[in-house]
């Protein structure tokens, strides 16, 4: 993610301790740290948990990044931007708002990219 230029100014993360592990390692790799919240409404979240969560994001934050696992993420995914993807064990997907309305969790993201563990990363 780093080699792509994607770095989080916020990261909303999930409380279940898989993506709290997947935060740890993710911290350790980036030279600036982003602001963080650990929120219970993302475990086991789907579409809904995750507009609500973005509906959070304060005025000005232009990179977000909502850390969580399946069922619901796959769901989240195609809700905010139409796109229908596997999202297995530790892959992320970079999704770019097309307005200013995006972070209240209404439609307006494009998936930009999909990166999976076994195929994209080695």
């Amino acid at each position: 993610m780093q080699s792509l230029g994607w770095r989080p100014e916020l990261v909303l993360c999930s409380s279940a301790q898989r993506a709290l592990e997947t935060l740890s390692g993710l911290r350790a790799a980036w030279d600036v740290q982003p602001d963080v919240q650990i929120l219970p409404s993302l475990y086991h979240a789907g579409a809904d948990a995750a507009r609500a969560a973005l509906a959070t994001v304060p005025d000005g934050v232009t990179t977000v990044m909502l850390i969580g696992h399946n069922p619901g993420w796959e769901e989240a995914l195609t809700a905010l931007c139409g796109a229908r993807e596997t999202l297995p064990t530790a892959s992320v997907a970079m999704l770019q708002r097309d307005d200013e309305t995006a972070w209240a969790g209404r439609a307006g993201f494009e998936l930009v990219r999909v990166l999976r563990p076994r195929v994209d990363l080695g």
